[in-house]
């Protein structure tokens, strides 16, 4: 694990038993439940502090999407997440065996970090919102450390 091994120690696990996924997040993270599970959505806790209907003032959150699909090819997977956001960087990589684009964008909503990949005929949409800029490399390592822990159920 990355810099932020202590998630493991430190952590829950979230099991998401319709779309066939878990993941561990970090014990002071909370996870919303208000959509029942799609998305999945977990807060930091400056992100709590400073939550306005909502909107991400401060720190960072996490949503997991999973949609029906027909796709093939993952690169052609677009999200609500990416209108009218600025792609900083875009790279294919390979998430859990299966092959994923992850991009960082910037826009409205701040910055992001964005990964796509497809299983089961589900495309699973994974994104981490940071409110500023100046935060973004600090999140990114426990979006990155999350991420590690993500594994299919089925």
């Amino acid at each position: 694990m990355g810099e932020h091994a202590d998630i493991v120690d430190n952590s829950l696990l979230y099991t998401n038993t319709k779309a066939g996924y878990s993941l561990e997040y970090p014990k002071n993270w909370q996870y919303d439940d208000s959509s029942f599970g799609n998305p999945a959505i977990f807060y930091d806790p400056v992100a709590l502090e400073y939550l306005d209907s909502n909107n991400l003032i401060a720190g960072s959150k996490i949503e997991i999407y999973y949609e029906p699909t027909n796709l093939v090819n993952v690169k052609d997977a677009k999200s609500t997440s990416e209108i009218g956001e600025k792609i900083i960087t875009e790279n294919d990589i390979i998430l859990n065996g299966h092959s994923a684009v992850r991009k960082e964008l910037e826009g409205r909503l701040g910055y992001s970090n964005l990964f796509y990949f497809v299983n089961d005929e589900k495309l699973f949409t994974i994104v981490q919102h940071v409110a500023k800029k100046d935060a973004l490399e600090e999140y990114s390592k426990y979006f990155d450390d999350i991420i590690e822990t993500f594994k299919f159920t089925d």
